[in-house]
């Protein structure tokens, strides 16, 4: 996993990352980079996180690459870059994998949605005598409303070429040991109708989010836009825009992990907030419920009013802790910016050193400051290498063209 904070300001952005990167889920390296320069003459980054490649290339090959077409092109707004970086993502990925691949992503998929189902913790135990289908068929069918209720979304997938039955009863057959039947085919079917809204929730444990900080040329205000994506789905590009920093003059943008930033800005840790908030609809309902059947008026009125409480709370904690301290960012210099980006990614990484899960954010953290004038600055950065021994690199960071290309120019072009 991953911890990353954005600050800004009417001045500036500051970026913060660690360099945690787990492999496999039981293995932690310190050694991931996570933040770039997008360009490397204009003033625009990129934080990368949660996956750190898309359909098995590496983002920070993705992200040379991308920089290296870029060359001196810049454009007016910083969406123009990440509607830019997103069409060449598309295109790489579309010429640089093959048809395999694109249909091993699915298998990848059908993996997690398997897991996603049956290693969820509310999914019913299996009693003495009970059949397994049944109980397995009933939860899919609640699922499937919950997932169509809460996120509100559309099916849209290419899966021309793909035998998903097929598929997902080889998931079965080897994960579960479970003989093929007309049982098991139901419930194949079942997965098949949830698979493609599955696709589209957000937490994919593959997926890849990238946010775009910086300027374009004619912006003086920095902007931030936020999107993931899961590369090629078999024949279907996904991308998703997260959000933006449009309506806000400052801010803090946690990414990935962010419960110690949502604990230092609003005073209570999301987890806990959310579980505060649901328990108390949820008994809110319950009571509308009984009174409703009691044939009782007073049910519309709790319906009506169950959100009012929260969003009471939601009001109390903007005024008493939110807004201060974005009133506070907001005349912030460009070094305050990042040690506070800095400090919260420090927070998060002693959280997870003071717990006995796996410390899945740690490491150095890599600084950068961006500024309209300034440019993209490093504060901080990790190197795999000792730069007194590779001053090369350094003088080659900026070469515009390589030899071929500059004897060209001095012929004229020919």
């Amino acid at each position: 996993m991953t911890a990353e904070v954005i600050t800004y300001n009417k001045n500036a952005i500051a970026m913060a990352a660690d360099s945690a990167v787990t492999v496999y889920g039981s293995k932690t390296y310190n050694s991931a980079n996570k933040l770039f320069m997008l360009s490397k003459y204009h003033p625009v980054g990129i934080l990368i996180y949660n996956s750190a490649s898309i359909n098995g290339i590496y983002t920070e090959i993705l992200v040379k690459e991308y920089r290296k077409q870029l060359g001196k092109k810049s454009f007016d707004s910083l969406k123009e870059y990440k509607d830019n970086f997103i069409l060449f993502l598309r295109d790489f990925l579309q010429t640089h994998i093959s048809d395999e691949d694109k249909k091993f992503s699915i298998i990848i998929q059908l993996n997690n949605l398997f897991d996603y189902v049956f290693n969820r913790s509310d999914f019913p135990q299996i009693n003495p005598g009970e059949n397994f289908f049944n109980v397995a068929n009933k939860f899919l069918e609640g699922l499937t409303t919950t997932i169509k209720q809460t996120y509100n979304i559309e099916k849209e997938l290419d899966l021309s070429g793909i035998d998903l039955a097929q598929e997902i009863k080889n998931i079965f057959l080897y994960r579960m040991k479970l003989p093929d039947s007309e049982e098991l085919n139901g419930l194949v079917s079942k997965l098949i109708d949830i698979f493609a809204y599955y696709i589209n929730i957000p937490y994919n444990p593959n997926i890849t989010g990238i946010a775009i900080c910086g300027y374009g040329e004619k912006e003086f205000a920095p902007k931030i836009y936020n999107f993931e994506t899961l590369g090629f789905i078999n024949n279907t590009f996904k991308v998703k825009d997260i959000g933006d920093n449009e309506s806000q003059d400052q801010g803090v943008i946690p990414l990935a992990q962010r419960d110690m930033t949502d604990l230092f800005i609003q005073g209570v840790d999301y987890r806990v907030y959310s579980f505060i908030t649901e328990q108390y609809e949820a008994f809110i309902e319950g009571i509308a419920d009984k009174i409703k059947k009691a044939d009782v008026d007073l049910s519309r009125y709790i319906g009506a009013n169950k959100y009012v409480i929260s969003k009471r709370i939601n009001e109390v904690l903007n005024k008493e802790k939110v807004k201060p301290l974005l009133d506070v960012i907001g005349i912030l210099s460009k070094d305050e910016l990042a040690e506070l980006s800095e400090s919260l990614v420090n927070l998060q990484a002693l959280k997870h050193k003071m717990s006995l899960n796996l410390e899945t954010v740690g490491g150095p953290v890599d600084v950068a400051i961006i500024s309209k004038h300034d440019g993209f600055i490093w504060k901080k950065r990790k190197l795999y290498f000792d730069k007194e021994l590779n001053p090369h690199f350094f003088e080659n960071y900026f070469s515009e063209e390589s030899i071929c290309g500059i004897l060209k120019n001095k012929e004229g072009g020919k």
